[in-house]
């Protein structure tokens, strides 16, 4: 693969308008540090230092594909609060809740001008049965993720979609979509890619990288090294960073090193502190493709 044609499909990507449609979370960081062992409880004792917080879900895919393409945000009213406790100076997450509000009300409307639909499928409401039909009925091309939380780890899959043009998945969703936790994954994303009708499926492996399908084949794409601060979020940055070049038509190869790529990049932020750009993921490329 040269640098010069996959900076052709990043520039042909630039042209499409994408729409980017998911439930809107804030994620709040505590960053505390240790104390003691509490003397009357079995508990550790933390001290917060600070804490800051970051438009997470739907508005963190947003800005990546922002950086791709002509990318719109569809609005949904409020934001889920997910309050997270790190301690410092490592960065480890230490215990987690989420605000009474779990819930939003289910999508009304679409873009029906975009040339792409980003769809972030978090399990929070926005997207019910209606709003499924509604978006699937629109005719337009469909970047697709359905995400497992703690909230919904177990009932909410990839499954509750019939089709799609690019699935986006990690290797625990796709397993909880398929039921299987011991086959080939590369059998089962086929199989998924084919019952959804999709041109292309990836499947993010975290440190081991990627996989990406399609009707040709199937292509294993490492990972792309770089310092790891945060994990959360990569991949909502190789979703948004890819979802317009899959609606042009770029190749599965294409797909996977600039989905890694953007992974990498954002792991090495703390939480959805900033965005990845095209800047960013051309001066890797070169990095990576003219050594």
């Amino acid at each position: 693969m040269k640098v010069d044609d996959v900076l052709a499909w990043l520039e042909r990507a630039a042209s499409i308008m994408v729409a980017c449609v998911g439930e809107r979370i804030t994620d709040e960081y505590v960053y505390v540090e240790a104390a003691q062992k509490s003397p009357k409880d079995s508990l550790v004792v933390w001290v917060e230092r600070n804490r800051e917080t970051f438009a997470g879900g739907v508005e963190a895919v947003y800005r990546h594909a922002a950086g791709f393409s002509r990318a719109r945000l569809v609005g949904n009213g409020g934001a889920i609060v997910k309050t997270r406790w790190l301690e410092v100076p490592w960065m480890h997450k230490v215990f987690s809740n989420t605000g009474v509000n779990v819930s939003v009300p289910p999508l009304q409307s679409i873009d029906g001008s975009a040339d792409c639909h980003l769809v972030v499928d978090f399990g929070h409401g926005l997207l019910d049965n209606t709003a499924i039909v509604m978006l699937l009925s629109c005719k337009r091309f469909l970047a697709l993720t359905v995400q497992a939380n703690a909230l919904n780890y177990g009932f909410h899959t990839l499954r509750r979609w019939r089709s799609a043009d690019y699935v986006v998945i990690d290797h625990a969703e796709l397993r909880l979509a398929t039921g299987d936790q011991s086959g080939e994954l590369e059998a089962l994303a086929q199989q998924e890619r084919e019952r959804l009708g999709a041109r292309c499926l990836a499947v993010t492996l975290g440190h081991l990288g990627c996989i990406v399908v399609d009707a040709d084949g199937v292509i294993s794409v490492p990972v792309v090294k770089g310092p790891v601060v945060d994990r959360m979020g990569a991949g909502d940055a190789f979703l948004g960073a890819t979802a317009a070049l899959a609606c042009v038509g770029a190749p599965k190869e294409v797909l996977g090193l600039v989905g890694n790529i953007a992974g990498s990049l954002h792991s090495g932020v703390i939480g959805n502190s900033s965005s990845v750009s095209r800047e960013q993921v051309e001066a890797k490329l070169r990095e990576i493709l003219d050594a």
